[in-house]
């Protein structure tokens, strides 16, 4: 499994028993910190007054930083 696509917080298998889903995938939380780091900076625009193309570029934004993340971590830089 991609390290992207890895849970965030794991839990050994037997734990899950009957459950399929395993929470937030790593790429998932980073680029949710991501988000919560630049929506907590007072110089960005409250998200009230975000257009949705505006919501869709912090979003894609915060997808990349995650993703460099990611990347550097599997590079073990």
């Amino acid at each position: 499994m991609e390290n992207s696509k890895q849970p965030a917080f794991p839990l050994p298998d037997s734990y899950y028993l009957s459950v399929h889903e395993h929470g937030l995938t790593k790429r998932e939380y980073f680029a949710g910190l991501a988000m919560q780091g630049l929506l907590a900076n007072n110089s960005i625009v409250l998200p009230s007054s975000l257009s949705d193309y505006e919501f869709r570029e912090l979003s894609n934004v915060c997808l990349k930083y995650a993703d460099s993340l990611l990347k550097q971590l599997d590079n073990g830089n």
